[in-house]
C-alpha cells in the first residue's frame, strides 16, 4: 500500500529525484530486522522496484554509527561500509557521505566536514565541505555560507596551520625558557658560570644552550672572568644595556 501510495506521489508530481529522510523511519515493521540482511534486501529491492517503474532516483538519507572502530580516527573521512544497518551499503549504487573533520564549534557556529562521492560506475571523490551557519546572536543573525575545497589542498592547508602552530608553541617555550636563565643571570651582575646558571635556572643542557645562543646573538650577554672559590673562572654576564662595558676581572664576588 505504501508503496502504491509513493508510486502514485511520484507519477502525478512527475517527479525525478525524491529524498526520503530518514530511512530508518520508512521501512515498515521490516525494520525491526534491521540486523537481517537478507529482510533488508527485501524492503530495499522495493524501493529499487519504484525507481524502476517510475525512473525517478530516490535517494534515501542514512545514518553512520555513531562508535567508529578502534582502528579508525574519530575525525577520518567516512566510509560506506560504516552505515548503519544490514543492506544498505550492498543496495547502494551511489552514495555521497559525510562526517565531521574536527568536532562542532558552538561559539563560531561552524562545520567542518568530510564529503566523499562514490557509485558503481566508477566516480569517486573526496572534498572538505566548511558550512557556516552562525549565531542568532551575532549580528545580522543566522546565515548559510559553504565552502568546497578539495580534499588534498585543505589538508595541505591543515598541514601548514598545524606546523604554524607548533612554531609558534616552540617559540613561546624557548621564550619562557629564556626569561628564566635571565632571572638567573640578573642576580650575577658581576656574571656566574654556566654550570651555576644551568643548574639554577632549572634548564636541560639543550634548551640550555638555545637560550645562551639566541642572547648572544641578541646582543645581551658577554664572557667574562670571575674569581670563585678562590680561583679565576670563565663566566657569563647578563647585559642590561647592549654596549655596556664589561667588569674587569677580579671584581666578582668570591
Amino acid at each position: 500500500m505504501h508503496r502504491t501510495m509513493l508510486k502514485d506521489f511520484i507519477r502525478n508530481d512527475e517527479l525525478e529525484l525524491l529524498l526520503l529522510d530518514p530511512s530508518y523511519l520508512m521501512l515498515g515493521d521490516e525494520g525491526d530486522s534491521a540486523s537481517n540482511l537478507f529482510k533488508m534486501g527485501r524492503v530495499l529491492a522495493g524501493v529499487s522496484s519504484i525507481i524502476a517503474e517510475t525512473g525517478c532516483s530516490i535517494i534515501l538519507c542514512h545514518h553512520h554509527r555513531k562508535n567508529r572502530p578502534q582502528n579508525q580516527k574519530r575525525h577520518e573521512p567516512p566510509d560506506l561500509a560504516e552505515l548503519t544497518q544490514s543492506g544498505a551499503a550492498e543496495w547502494a549504487r551511489f552514495w555521497l557521505l559525510l562526517g565531521t573533520r574536527e568536532e562542532w564549534d558552538e561559539h563560531a557556529g561552524s562545520h567542518k566536514l568530510w564529503m566523499r562521492a562514490g557509485g558503481s560506475a566508477g566516480h569517486s571523490g573526496l572534498w572538505c565541505v566548511d558550512a557556516r551557519e552562525g549565531r542568532r546572536s551575532d549580528p545580522g543573525g543566522r546565515v548559510w555560507e559553504v565552502a568546497v575545497t578539495s580534499a588534498s589542498d585543505s589538508r595541505k592547508d591543515e598541514q601548514g596551520d598545524a606546523e604554524q602552530r607548533a612554531a609558534e608553541k616552540r617559540e613561546r617555550i624557548e621564550d619562557e625558557q629564556r626569561a628564566k636563565l635571565v632571572e638567573v643571570m640578573q642576580r650575577y651582575p658581576l656574571g656566574e658560570t654556566k654550570t651555576t646558571l644551568k643548574s639554577e635556572s632549572g634548564l636541560k643542557p639543550e634548551p640550555f644552550a638555545t637560550a645562551l645562543h639566541t642572547l648572544r646573538q641578541q646582543g645581551r650577554i658577554e664572557d667574562c672572568q670571575i674569581k670563585k672559590n678562590h680561583r679565576t673562572e670563565d663566566a657569563m654576564r647578563y647585559i642590561a644595556t647592549p654596549g655596556a662595558r664589561s667588569v674587569p676581572v677580579g671584581t666578582a664576588q668570591d
